[in-house]
Formats: C-alpha cells, sequence, structure tokens
C-alpha cells in the first residue's frame, strides 16, 4: 500500500469516527430532544448543555474528547506498527496524525451521518491535540473551560482555546520543548 493511500485510510477512518455525533445521541435519549432542531442546532457541548441538562453535556464532552484523541493515536499506531517499519512509512507518522485529526474535527462538523452538519469541532479539536501533544490541549482546555465560563460566551473560550493550543503545538514541534 503506498504512503498516500494508507494516510488516506486512516483520515477516513477519522472522518468517519468524527462523524459519530454524540451530543445528538445523548439529547435523544436523556431529553428526548432533536438537537438539531433545539438552541443553536448544534452537536456539541454547548447545545446539548441548553436542551438535555449538565450531566448530558459532560458526557457528550467526553465522548467528543475521546474520539479526537482515539482517532490520531490509532492513526500514530498504524504508522508504528511493523508493517510501517518494514515499508519505511514511519517518518510519515507525525503528518498522518494531524492530517487524521484534521478529518476527525471535518467529520464532527460536516458528519456524514447527520446530512453534513454538525458542530463547531472544538471537543474533537482538543481531544486531537491532546494524542499530539498533551500539555497543548490541557491549556487550550483550561482556556475554553475558563473563559467561556466565566465570560458566559463559550464561543470566546473555544476561539482562544484553539488558538492557544495551537500556539503551543507548533512552538513544541519548532522549538522542540
Amino acid at each position: 500500500m503506498t504512503i498516500a493511500l494508507l494516510i488516506l485510510a486512516v483520515m477516513l477512518m477519522g472522518y468517519l469516527l468524527g462523524g459519530i455525533p454524540f451530543g445528538v445521541i445523548i439529547s435523544q435519549k436523556v431529553a428526548n430532544k432533536d438537537l438539531l432542531q433545539e438552541g443553536s442546532g448544534k452537536i456539541g457541548m454547548t447545545n446539548v448543555l441548553r436542551t438535555a441538562g449538565k450531566k448530558a453535556a459532560a458526557l457528550a464532552l467526553l465522548l467528543d474528547i475521546l474520539k479526537g484523541t482515539l482517532a490520531v493515536t490509532l492513526a500514530g499506531l498504524v504508522f508504528s506498527s511493523g508493517y510501517a517499519e518494514a515499508n519505511g512509512l514511519v517518518p510519515w507518522r507525525e503528518l498522518a496524525k494531524a492530517l487524521t485529526a484534521a478529518a476527525t474535527i471535518a467529520g464532527h462538523s460536516w458528519s456524514v451521518f447527520l446530512k453534513f452538519k454538525g458542530g463547531r469541532g472544538v471537543a474533537t479539536l482538543m481531544g486531537g491535540i491532546a494524542a499530539l501533544y498533551w500539555p497543548a490541549a490541557a491549556l487550550g482546555g483550561a482556556c475554553v473551560l475558563g473563559i467561556g465560563f466565566r465570560t458566559k460566551y463559550m464561543s470566546l473560550g473555544s476561539i482562544i482555546g484553539a488558538v492557544a493550543a495551537f500556539i503551543m503545538l507548533m512552538a513544541f514541534n519548532v522549538l522542540r520543548i
């Protein structure tokens, strides 16, 4: 299998995993509400909080983070396998992990299971970054939750947290801190 096909395969896996609409499933089970028709119409934690409560929102948040982490971790394992070593694919591991993270976020944001609707992908982004470099995800997550709950604008916390995590991740890769 060529490098490009293997990267596309892990990206497809990430997209499909990212597309699992945990918020929709949880809101339907807990509150019998269609998340796409409630609040902002998005499928993430904030809209689940509005429609199904704190426990449901915490579960949706956890599962959205985990799908980002799982997809990137699986991509890393594929590119660390004996097959990858035997075929010289290991140097492509970090690129495959980053592209899989992006595909997982795309799956969450434009889920094939929801006719290409979805959420903003912040929790899934943080999960993917956690698998790449966990301190960056910790910083980003602290910004999202701290700023979001303090100002009552989760979108502001999400933007600042995503940018902070990305900057720290890039600094790690450039400076190797």
